[in-house]
């Protein structure tokens, strides 16, 4: 399918030139660019005390001198179309435009936030050589060129907005010291396909990008795309950042956002103007969660220049460059909590609260900016000596650390001990079996480093292995490796597990029926959607027999339905036999539901946890680290 040319409204091109700042005579003189309707007015610029010092008749513009009262008669003029400053460059300092300052991006770079360390894709139309950016490494998914240098304009424009600033003059973007990575998926025309815009994604999460940004869009979707972004957005922690489109016009057709930015993983970003007003071209619908300045915007352009462009594409770039700064100023965040802020640093216009036009509304960072306190590096030469002692294995963890002098013990990712000045640990394991140990140090402000790992007579790497998708650190990986060495879970033909994909029916009966040992020959079944060759026919219908599972009323199984987390606890209870119910609460439960009474059962014999707000989300599906987890735990009732 090919992918929709990019709607840009170039209303207003100005080129920018470094030179000397300008001194007028006269200081009530202010040097102004005006744009007519139609064409140059000399005589009216004239009659209000004006004078033209340059005509720029490509584009029905202007620059001028012009009283400062003058300025407010011209701007209700209705041959005037715009008017605003033409403002100055110096050759000894940067220059930022209208949107940056409208931003209030000054107040993070008074906290030296300035996105450094911080990586951000632009997958667009590929990024120009230019004197204010610094590319650290590109690629080129379209056909005739393998440089991801931009010959269009577009994909340089968004770069600089975000990271302009890599030389003493010049433009400054919102984030100059971010790390900039260039992923050219649109040609010279401003076209391209989707399958070249999921291969950017997919090399973004092969180079562990923080935030991408989309400033592309059409009318058309795509599963395939979708997909590749949930992936980018649940399984990698990226921000997706995306133009919400410039189809404000088309308002008597209802909801205009395009997509991507219409996907749940993607934020939707709509344009304002100076004056905080939504532009007609900007599109609006129930998607857009951000607003962003987006009408004559001056960045970086080809041949080392400069130009203003309207557009929902120049708005993105706002956004993404903020999330940058606010991602150096909290690192250990995730992409969701970093979302979740940003909502709050916002000028609420329109209707009150969230609305189609401007969403939370536009990004502005607050003159305060929490940071978070730096980590402390991580222990060092950790090392186990292990000794039998009573029939008992005793395992002696040692590190080193040459600050701290607190740490943090994990057994099997649960916290089992706080130790304090000292560099050793003594673990009693009464069993043989696999275990990871995890050590962090505490510094003074109580902030945590992240983990050393320690494997102890594991077998946790060998299943990781099995899986091109599975870390031997992942959550999951103790209960996926009891799982897999009793043969009762296994991956995809492609390697993969898919740790993160939602469980369904059919798969869920296959894993418990196995831990059950229950027939799971294939054979015909009484429900109408299973036929005798289907994988798990067997498993459901000895299920059926024995009362673990049962259909629908039209006699159906529904075998692909994701299986949700409140469903899951009811096969589990059944399966186990649980009995004993937690006395802890959950405020998303409904008590008269059918499935209440199982999770609580779950919960109350440690298989099932909730999540630390206290909820318990019974209407997610269920997904395959997760079950696995549940059926590891839930092995010892068998």
């Amino acid at each position: 399918m090919k992918w929709l040319k990019i709607p840009l409204l170039l209303l207003l091109i100005v080129v920018s030139f470094a030179g000397a700042r300008n001194t007028f005579a006269d200081e009530q003189l202010q040097r102004v660019l005006i744009m007519f309707e139609t064409t140059i007015d000399q005589q009216l610029i004239e009659q209000n005390n004006g004078s033209i010092i340059e005509e720029l008749p490509a584009i029905n513009s202007v620059s001028a001198l012009l009283p400062k009262n003058s300025i407010e008669v011209l701007q209700a003029n209705k041959a005037i179309k715009y008017i605003e400053e033409d403002k100055p460059v110096s050759l000894q300092s940067y220059w930022s435009d209208w949107g940056t300052e409208k931003i209030a991006a000054q107040n993070a770079w008074t906290h030296h936030l300035t996105g450094q360390g911080v990586k951000v894709a632009v997958i667009d139309t590929g990024i120009a050589p230019h004197p204010d950016l610094n590319i650290k490494k590109g690629v080129s998914f379209v056909n005739y060129t393998k440089s991801a240098a931009d010959d269009h304009g577009h994909g340089t424009h968004v770069a600089g907005i975000i990271a302009a600033g890599q030389q003493t003059q010049g433009l400054k973007g919102i984030a100059p010291d971010v790390e900039l990575y260039a992923i050219k998926v649109l040609d010279k025309n401003g076209n391209g396909y989707h399958s070249d815009v999921i291969q950017g994604i997919q090399w973004a999460i092969e180079h562990e990008i923080d935030i991408i940004n989309l400033s592309i869009g059409g009318f058309e979707s795509s599963t395939f795309l979708e997909e590749a972004l949930n992936e980018a957005y649940e399984e990698h922690n990226i921000l997706i950042v995306a133009a919400a489109g410039n189809n404000g016009q088309l308002r008597a057709k209802g909801n205009t956002v395009d997509y991507p930015a219409k996907y749940a993983s993607v934020i939707a970003v709509a344009a304002t103007d100076n004056q905080d007003r939504h532009p007609i071209f900007s599109s609006h619908g129930v998607e857009v969660e951000l607003a962003a300045p987006g009408v004559s915007i001056q960045s970086t352009h080809l041949d080392g220049g400069y130009v203003a462009l309207d557009g929902t594409s120049m708005a993105a770039p706002h956004v993404t460059a903020m999330l940058a700064l606010l991602k150096q100023a909290q690192p250990s965040k995730t992409n969701k909590e970093l979302r979740k802020m940003i909502q709050g640093y916002t000028v609420d216009l329109g209707l009150p609260g969230k609305d189609s036009l401007f969403g939370y509304g536009r990004i502005s960072f607050p003159e305060q900016i929490q940071l978070e306190a730096p980590r402390p590096s991580p222990p060092k030469n950790l090392k186990v000596e292990k000794k039998l002692e009573n029939e008992k294995v005793l395992l002696t963890l040692t590190w080193e650390h040459e600050e701290a002098t607190t740490f943090f013990i994990y057994r099997n990712q649960q916290k089992i001990a706080e130790v304090t000045d000292q560099f050793f640990y003594t673990d009693e394991k009464i069993t043989s079996g696999p275990i990871t140990y995890e050590i962090t140090a505490i510094n003074e402000a109580g902030s945590e480093s992240a983990k050393t790992v320690m494997f102890v007579e594991s077998d946790y790497a060998a299943t990781a292995n099995l899986y091109s998708d599975v870390n031997v650190s992942d959550w999951y990986i103790s209960a996926l490796h009891q799982l897999q060495s009793k043969k009762l879970i296994g991956g995809y033909p492609d390697g993969t597990f898919k740790p993160n994909h939602p469980v369904t029916r059919a798969e869920l009966i296959v894993m418990i029926g196995r831990s059950l040992n229950i027939a799971g020959t294939k054979r015909a079944t009484i429900y109408s959607d299973v036929n005798e060759q289907f994988f798990a026919s067997g498993f459901i219908q000895t299920g059926q027999e024995i009362g673990l599972i049962s259909g629908y009323p039209d006699g159906t199984f529904h075998p692909n339905h994701p299986v949700t987390r409140e469903e899951a606890a009811v096969f589990l209870t059944r399966a186990f036999h649980l009995t004993q119910a937690t006395t802890q609460s959950f405020p998303d439960l409904d008590p008269n539901h059918y499935t209440f009474s199982a999770i609580l059962r779950t919960v109350g014999e440690g298989i099932a946890t909730g999540y630390p707000d206290g909820t318990y989300h019974p209407k997610e599906a269920v997904t395959r680290a997760e079950l696995a987890t549940f059926l590891a735990r839930a092995l010892k009732y068998k």
